[in-house]
């Protein structure tokens, strides 16, 4: 190549490189930078192969690659975008075009887009996010470019019952013009402002919307939240609230509020019956003022009992007015609120109406001579009898709602009315007659009445529990209120009277009564020391037991604290608090003769409303004579597995000295039925010496965890046993079994005959095998021992039962011995190899 034309080639703003035959022939300073290759030696021997070359290709860009460079073969320019690898084995994302210069010859261009691909794959999932918000967004958002609607989401359309997105429609089609430009004219963004619109379908919505201008594009952001539910709840809500105002205004009924004593609302018939104008004149004036003096005691308990929660009954009081005229009411209290504050709501029903009623009905009767005055009387009658009617009607509700029975006698003890809980607790019939029934039926205790009325005519009422009498003859207690009620025109007196059912108050206070009965029973007779403190340390209670297991007379320990019966507590501030406080555990305690005592137990510390300790309760178990018994326990137990190690460890070494005298004579023995005599014996007394060698590195002698026994003894016999011409591999499936002693010995032994019977007759003739050996947990909490091959199986014909070998014979003897059950199948019972299984179920 000539120098114009390297300097041809230098020259160029782009990454270049003249390929020939596939080879790189020269390259720019700019692809030496990018591809980090020298001025001399470029980076690959080829540029064009798919692997090794200029480019890393996966997966459809291979294909795609070779179809490119198919295209410059036949003399066409190329571009892909794919991986290219640098001289250093590092790689970037690139873009290269390539040009046919002549045949064979392209020169090829290298860019590295690598950052405009991380900025496009930004773009992208930023586009995602923006359109995923903008689907599942509450909001309705739409793109205006002056009043037309450029873009939106789902949310817009369904907002205005359209089925697709309304792009290129005026936005002064969907909403009210005149709310537009108030939205237009709000110094601030994204001030809001309620719309009206109209949906395809002509309903009318209302809207809260915020619009914004976006500075990218220079469109408008609108976005609007359908708040119709809401206007029209706050329409009902306005309504209602005006319907209740209009009510109470307007009711007859004198309607009151009152907060801490004081009186902060009352509507016009409060005035009314006051004879004032003004509802300032008696705002925030004490209540008690406005009534008698003497009813002041009984309403200030009214007013208690309502701050408590509690209901008052009805009651008729004297209101005084400031004209000083003495005002007739019922009165009944309950509890509400005012300003947020709880307060009590005071009902006052004018009783004059009764009063000019009765007055009435005596003028009537006078004025029968005139015509004209009796029609007179009889309209006035007629307007008073309404709004008697309607007070009537107002008292009988508030005495039917109540819950208390409610019943009204005459001076005979006849009933003359009665509410519907009355009826229901009594068992009344449907439609019945007061008059058909005398107050005295429903007492169970005829001696009851006559106390009654000794009070009534005493005291004028009564007040306490008696025993009530149902029409079926059931009786239940109740407490009953009685007063006598005297009429204006001299009548015999009657009397009205309040019962509630104190049945279920009743069964629980026996029932507290009963637990508190049992509890202190249980403190009085507990073996437990049990004590309570307050928050200076004094002790409060203490159980009999505490005082016999201290020694302390309750004189004496009246003027001790906890600081000097418990050892070990701080007097500083309440840690000595924290100190007995949680779960069981151990302190000192110092009995009245000096002698300090070890107590078990745990302390409970008791708080008030405010969350400060005022004392705490404690219970506590002397356990100074168990702790010498268990350390003497203790001792002697370690004394006794010490020993038992020790014998354990004799009577291994014992069996190895055995061992090793067989091992010894087997040296002296030629005859080869006598050294596997020999050989069997040795076996079976490193079996039991496993066993011993277990025990005396247990802690616990009882019972021995079998599997991991097993596991060395039957790799040592295969060790042992294993033969040149036959590589026989160990298989075990062990669960966890803990067994005792007693038969851990004899199925150490079962194990030892019956692998080394497979060990030296299964696998004749054979280059490997396979033995198995299993002990698991079976159904009914019994176990299985198995040792499996898959070797010839028994001989043809043989009968293991009757089988007079040695290990035959210990392999039954010992199965006998642990209680268990001995199963042998074989060949002939389609299987392969054989399988001796023992079943036995492990002694505690």
């Amino acid at each position: 190549m000539t120098n114009d034309s390297l300097a041809l080639l230098e020259a160029c703003p782009e990454s270049m490189i003249l390929v020939r035959q596939g080879v790189p022939e020269a390259w720019n300073s700019l692809a030496c930078r990018m591809l980090e290759w020298s001025s001399t030696v470029a980076g690959v021997d080829k540029v064009w192969v798919p692997e090794g070359g200029l480019f890393r290709l996966e997966g459809d860009e291979v294909g795609l690659f070779e179809s490119k460079y198919d295209r410059l073969l036949k003399g066409k320019a190329a571009k892909m975008r794919c991986t290219i690898v640098r001289q250093t084995g590092s790689t970037f994302e690139g873009e290269w075009k390539a040009v046919p210069v002549e045949e064979g010859v392209f020169m090829l261009q290298i860019r590295d887009i690598s950052e405009r691909m991380v900025y496009e794959q930004v773009i992208r999932e930023s586009e995602q996010r923006f359109r995923s918000l903008a689907r599942h967004a509450m909001e309705g958002i739409a793109f205006l470019d002056g009043t037309t609607v450029v873009d939106a989401n789902e949310q817009f359309a369904i907002l205005f019952g359209l089925k697709e997105i309304p792009v290129g429609e005026d936005i002064l089609n969907l909403v009210n013009p005149r709310d537009w430009q108030r939205l237009g004219a709000r110094k601030y963004a994204r001030s809001r402002v309620e719309l009206q619109g109209i949906t395809a379908q002509g309903k009318a919505i209302h809207l809260e919307a915020t619009r914004s201008i976006d500075s990218t594009t220079n469109q408008a952001v609108l976005m609007v939240y359908d708040i119709t539910e809401r206007k029209r709840t706050e329409l009902d809500l306005l309504q209602t609230k005006e319907r209740f105002r209009m009510l109470v205004e307007t009711s007859p009924i004198g309607l009151m509020l009152m907060v801490d004593g004081k009186i902060k609302y009352s509507n016009p018939g409060v005035l009314d019956l006051l004879g004032i104008r003004l509802e300032d004149d008696i705002y925030d004036e004490p209540l008690l003022s406005l009534f008698h003096e003497d009813d002041q005691p009984v309403l200030r308990e009214d007013v208690s009992m309502v701050e408590q929660g509690e209901r008052p009954p009805y009651r008729e009081v004297r209101l005084m007015s400031p004209s000083g005229e003495v005002v007739s009411v019922g009165i009944r209290m309950t509890l509400s609120f005012h300003d947020r504050s709880p307060a009590v709501q005071i009902t006052l029903s004018d009783l004059r109406t009764r009063v000019a009623l009765m007055k009435e009905q005596m003028r009537a009767a006078l004025a029968e001579e005139s015509n004209v005055l009796l029609t007179q009387e009889i309209e006035r009658h007629k307007r008073t009898q309404t709004l008697l009617q309607t007070a009537e009607r107002f008292n009988r509700s508030i005495i039917e709602s109540s819950i208390d029975m409610i019943v009204a006698v005459n001076h005979e003890g006849r009933l003359v009315q009665f509410n519907q809980a009355f009826a229901i607790q009594f068992g009344l019939p449907d439609g019945c007659e007061p008059s058909e029934y005398d107050f005295t039926d429903y007492s169970a205790d005829p001696s009851q009445i006559e106390g009654i009325y000794d009070s009534l005519n005493d005291a004028l009422s009564f007040t306490g529990e008696v025993h009530a009498r149902r029409l079926n003859g059931e009786t239940f207690p109740v407490l009953l209120t009685i007063a006598v009620m005297h009429s204006e025109n001299d009548e015999p007196p009657g009397a009205m009277a309040v019962i509630r059912d104190i049945t279920e108050a009743r069964l629980a206070q026996e029932e507290l009564e009963a637990s508190e009965a049992r509890y202190r029973n249980i403190l009085d007779n507990a073996s437990d020391v049990i004590f309570t403190v307050d928050d200076q340390g004094f002790f409060t209670y203490t159980n009999p037991s505490f005082n016999t297991v201290l020694g302390y007379s309750e004189v004496e320990l009246s003027k001790r604290t906890i600081h000097d019966v418990v050892e070990g507590l701080s007097k500083r501030g309440k840690t000595w608090i924290r100190s007995l406080e949680g779960e069981r555990k151990e302190q000192r305690f110092v009995s009245a003769s000096g002698k300090v005592l070890t107590m078990l137990g745990g302390a409970s510390v008791q708080h008030n409303d405010a969350g400060k300790p005022t004392g705490i309760r404690g219970i506590f178990l002397d356990i100074t004579e168990r702790k010498e018994i268990d350390r003497a326990i203790r001792s002697a137990l370690k004394e006794k597995e010490v020993l038992l190690q020790e014998v354990h460890h004799r009577v291994k070494n014992n069996l190895q000295v055995i061992s090793s005298m067989l091992n010894l004579q087997k040296s002296f023995v030629k005859d080869p039925e006598t050294l596997n005599l020999l050989e069997e014996s040795t076996n079976r007394i490193a079996t039991m010496s496993f066993i011993h060698e277990s025990l005396y590195r247990t802690t616990n002698f009882a019972n021995i965890s079998f599997a991991e026994y097993l596991q060395r003894l039957s790799a040592n016999l295969v060790q042992s046993y294993s033969q040149s011409q036959c590589e026989v591999t160990l298989q075990t499936v062990f669960d966890e079994i803990f067994i005792s002693l007693d038969q851990a010995i004899p199925c150490g032994l079962i194990t030892n005959e019956l692998v080394t019977n497979a060990l030296k007759y299964a696998f004749p003739d054979r280059e490997c095998g396979i033995i198995t050996v299993r002990f698991a947990h079976i159904e009914g909490g019994a176990v299985e021992l198995e040792v499996a091959d898959d070797g010839v199986g028994l001989p043809a014909g043989m009968d293991f039962a009757k089988n007079d070998s040695l290990g035959v014979y210990l392999v039954q003897a010992l199965t006998e011995q642990i209680d268990g059950e001995l199963v042998v199948t074989s060949t002939d019972q389609s299987r392969k190899g054989c399988s001796f299984l023992v079943r036995f179920t492990p002694t505690e």
